[in-house]
């Protein structure tokens, strides 16, 4: 489902001679915890599409070199890089029924709110920490999978450019952002489900 999504999305903007897509963090092909620490991407609904495109697809070497640039500066402004291109790619993703939510940082979903305040998928994009070079996309469940827990679905006539997004400017939030990042606390990741244990080593 995840994988069909994603060449879906790189098909339409191939098919509109868009820039090619570089995709982050995916899952493991059967869940369980990330290497890289994500305490999402456990359960194949999870994908990390960076903000940066390409013109020609990265060689090998290239690939294992490659970061993502940042398109935000101090957490609350988007930088001269910034462009339509990247707003464009993320109202290509949002724009699918199969899409939970969709996690950007706060100046993203600012500039979104400001950019397409009628759009109908709007409400899909949400305010989150640490997303300056990517976005996070969440499916929903498939249909006919009893063990796949939904995630609370959000509401389409809330579009989260209210006091919801406002928060993410407030001196709180700039509090609360200052202990995630001088916190010494480990860090805390979900109970794996029993199904877990049957999975072959």
């Amino acid at each position: 489902m995840l994988i069909d999504y994603l060449t879906a999305l790189a098909s339409s903007r191939h098919a509109e001679n868009k820039p090619l897509l570089l995709i982050g963090d995916l899952g493991p092909p059967r869940g369980g915890p990330m290497l890289t620490g994500h305490a999402s991407h456990q359960n194949g609904l999870d994908a990390d599409v960076w903000l940066t495109t390409r013109a020609t697809p990265p060689t090998a070497v290239e690939r294992e070199r490659l970061s993502a640039p940042s398109f935000v500066v101090g957490r609350k402004q988007l930088k001269p890089t910034w462009t339509a291109a990247q707003a464009q790619l993320i109202a290509a993703a949002a724009n699918n029924d199969s899409v939970n939510r969709i996690f950007v940082s706060p100046p993203i979903k600012r500039y979104m709110c400001a950019s397409y305040s009628s759009a109908p998928w709007l409400y899909r994009l949400r305010a989150w920490w640490g997303h300056e070079d990517h976005f996070h996309v969440r499916l929903k469940c498939p249909a006919g999978n009893p063990l796949c827990q939904e995630q609370d679905g959000l509401t389409p006539s809330d579009n989260g450019c209210g006091a919801e997004l406002d928060w993410w400017f407030s001196k709180e939030a700039d509090r609360d952002w200052q202990r995630i990042v001088t916190s010494t606390e480990p860090r805390r990741f979900p109970e794996l489900p029993a199904e877990c244990r049957a999975m072959p080593r």
